[in-house]
């Protein structure tokens, strides 16, 4: 079998949409599931900390810090993204970058 035969077949099934992965977009970097599993402390804290956006208050500094991969991001981008929805419920404006 030849370079482009192989290559051939690879492009081929790129093409025809079949994968190995049912979803890959959770091997994103920046994917955030629905649900974080194991993190409702974390989840609450940040959620406490950033609630006063939801009065119009200023919110505390977070500061998070830990271990690469024990989800620190997963879990504020989670949290940011249910604040989020939660102040279009209430017609306020609360910006911040989101991915």
């Amino acid at each position: 079998m030849t370079q482009d035969d192989i290559l051939d077949g690879i492009f081929s099934k790129a093409i025809s949409g079949k994968g190995i992965f049912k979803d890959a977009s959770v091997l994103k970097t920046d994917y955030i599931p629905q649900q974080l599993l194991f993190r409702n402390n974390q989840v609450k804290t940040i959620g406490e900390v950033l609630s006063p956006l939801l009065r119009g208050s200023k919110c505390s500094n977070l500061l998070l810090y830990g271990k690469t991969g024990t989800g620190k991001t997963a879990a504020s981008l989670y949290v940011l993204r249910k604040l989020k929805e939660k102040a279009i419920e209430r017609d306020l404006i609360i910006s911040f970058p989101l991915s």
